[in-house]
């Protein structure tokens, strides 16, 4: 490592840099969870717990938020006209109420409220309990037609996890992105004012400083509750730079030496272009695009956008070109995560400028609203040169979920997958808190799926993905539920993938004498193998495991990468497309067809 190496927007990685791009009501909200007990107006203090008191039937508990769903409760609000529902993003948890009927109308855009409460994740009824000290404000939202987003946070909002809620929420239900709203209530009800936070300065969406913050405060709806409009203030713009938060990899994990390499210095190309870009139109990025001899266009389907990305000579030889599909968020609620997109899978845009693939952009958050995506695979090969016989999906983290539980669903429409920055086993439900859970009778229908996949796991991840011939180590404190603990479920967890994939299954005393095992890719994964090979690329080992099915065929591939954290990388895209290129998809008989 040679700390003397200097190349182009190095300084992209110092966090500083990155100030401008950050949202800028991230101190308020900051403060407002930093508040043990606040004073909040009409909110009920005393609340009666009877309905849900030593309630604990299983089958209404939801694992992934914690809450015990008690249905006298949800009946009860779901008989005065209430959707709800309880979610998860990034280990923080939180709820949306709003009158069903408003909801039936995606048309109709709804003025969203964000009520933000300090909980205790170890109290099975959290939710149910919010309900009934917010009682007042879910009334008001009934009666007059708006949403709430009730945001349980166990700790201070340090990561700014609620600009993520926001783009989840906003992209899933029909919030009005000009009318999104941050409940102010704790802040005037314990006797200050916004002037009050020093570290805190409002802006406008244009970026000017607010000399009267608190001029800015609207009285929202009967209960006249203090609120800010925070339209346009919300949006943290740097998501390809998430990974510099110390929590993205293990005690392993070396960010010197990521920087100083090229694969470093790939990674700041990509990130040059969610600094400089805020939307698909700037002039930069158009500049860039035509230089390149690229396309790039957005597209609606069913209120939901998707971004299509191709050589400009896509179709001109009479020839279709493959494509694959990315799923990374696109939607509407920001402008600035299409330039995001193309930075994050830059490789992936220098393959279409030199004429060989195509690439279709569009996340949900929600396997079954992104089942969508056939419906644009459809209008994409109608609009564009695109071979039906050779689409491919790939995605990163929770996308990496999404991509494998896509190419299940439909055999028909994906030739292969590549999930990035997943668990390369694929752990119990108990023993998971992925986004797509992959029950017993899952891995059974998987089984009789052919389908060829690639799976790319850092070396240095939170989660601590690999070797699986052991118990997890290295982890950072507060990282143990990011990982299957045990070598019994880490390794359990690969004899499930083993079954999905249709691969002769291993014992555990198989998989265990891997720690043992001649070969350094074996030791190294702590997986049996039938193939591997170790490719130095970009500066660093990837350790590349192929399995072998029952069939004979080397449709599954492991890879792990030396000192990674959990974040997509450029040398994913090249491996990743590498191995999908083989393979085509005959439509009729779902067969794969070999390629090469």
């Amino acid at each position: 490592m040679n700390r003397f190496c200097k190349y182009e927007n190095i300084d992209l990685w110092d966090e500083a840099k990155w100030q401008s791009k950050t949202s800028s009501i991230y101190e308020l909200v900051r403060w407002l969870t930093k508040q043990e007990h606040p004073c909040v107006p009409n909110r009920v203090e005393t609340i009666d717990d009877s309905l849900w008191r030593g309630y604990e039937n299983p089958k209404d508990y939801h694992s992934k938020t914690g809450s015990m769903n008690v249905p006298a409760v949800i009946e009860k609000w779901k008989n005065l006209g209430f959707h709800y529902e309880d979610r998860e993003l990034g280990h923080v948890r939180w709820i949306v109420m709003a009158a069903k009927e408003a909801l039936e109308n995606p048309q109709k855009k709804l003025p969203a409220l964000m009520v933000l409460e300090k909980t205790d994740y170890t109290n099975p009824y959290w939710a149910m309990e919010m309900l009934e000290h917010y009682q007042a404000y879910s009334e008001m939202a009934r009666r007059e037609q708006m949403m709430l987003l009730y945001v349980a946070m166990e700790q201070v909002d340090e990561n700014m996890m609620y600009s993520n809620i926001l783009m989840e929420a906003t992209s899933i239900f029909p919030a009005d992105p000009k009318r999104l709203y941050l409940d102010l209530s704790p802040l005037y009800g314990s006797g200050h004012k916004l002037s009050d936070i020093k570290e805190f300065t409002l802006k406008t969406p244009g970026g000017e400083n607010v000399t009267d913050p608190d001029s800015k405060v609207e009285h929202m709806g009967s209960l006249e509750l203090p609120v800010l409009n925070i339209s346009g203030l919300w949006a943290n713009n740097k998501t390809n730079n998430f990974f510099q938060i110390t929590q993205c990899g293990n005690a392993t994990y070396n960010k010197e030496r990521l920087l100083y390499s090229e694969m470093g210095k790939k990674l700041a190309e990509g990130m040059y272009f969610e600094y400089m870009y805020d939307r698909l139109e700037d002039d930069g990025l158009q500049e860039y695009l035509e230089k390149n001899g690229l396309i790039c266009k957005n597209h609606d389907r069913a209120g939901s956008r998707w971004t299509f990305l191709a050589p400009e000579s896509a179709g001109k030889d009479g020839e279709k070109l493959p494509m694959v599909c990315i799923f990374q968020e696109v939607n509407y609620s920001n402008d600035h995560l299409i330039p995001a997109a193309l930075g994050i899978y830059l490789e992936y845009v220098k393959l279409a400028a030199f004429g060989e693939l195509c690439v279709l952009f569009f996340a949900a958050e929600h396997p079954d609203d992104n089942d969508l995506l056939c419906e644009m695979i459809k209008d994409a090969s109608e609009l564009y040169p695109v071979d039906p016989d050779r689409v491919y999906v790939t995605g990163h983290s929770h996308n990496g979920h999404f991509t494998r539980e896509f190419a299940y669903r439909h055999p028909d429409v994906v030739a292969a997958a590549a999930p990035l920055g997943n668990f390369p086993g694929l752990p119990k439900p108990e023993e998971s808190g992925e986004a797509v859970l992959v029950p017993d009778e899952k891995i059974e229908a998987m089984s009789k799926i052919d389908m060829p996949l690639i799976n790319f796991s850092g070396y240095s991840e939170c989660g601590c993905m690999y070797p699986l011939n052991q118990a997890a180590d290295h982890l950072l404190p507060g990282q143990e539920f990011m990982c299957p603990l045990s070598f019994e479920s880490r390794a359990g967890s690969w004899q499930r993938r083993l079954r999905a994939s249709g691969c002769p299954v291993k014992t555990l005393d198989e998989i265990g004498a891997t720690a043992k095992s001649e070969d350094f890719v074996t030791r190294k994964l702590g997986i049996p193998c039938d193939k591997s090979e170790v490719l130095f690329i970009d500066g660093f080992e990837h350790y590349v495991a192929d399995i072998r099915n029952t069939a004979g065929k080397y449709h599954l591939r492991m890879v792990g990468i030396e000192n990674m954290p959990h974040m997509p990388l450029p040398s994913m895209v090249g491996l990743s497309w590498s191995f999908m290129r083989r393979f085509a998809r005959n439509r009729k008989t779902l067969e794969v067809v070999e390629r090469y």
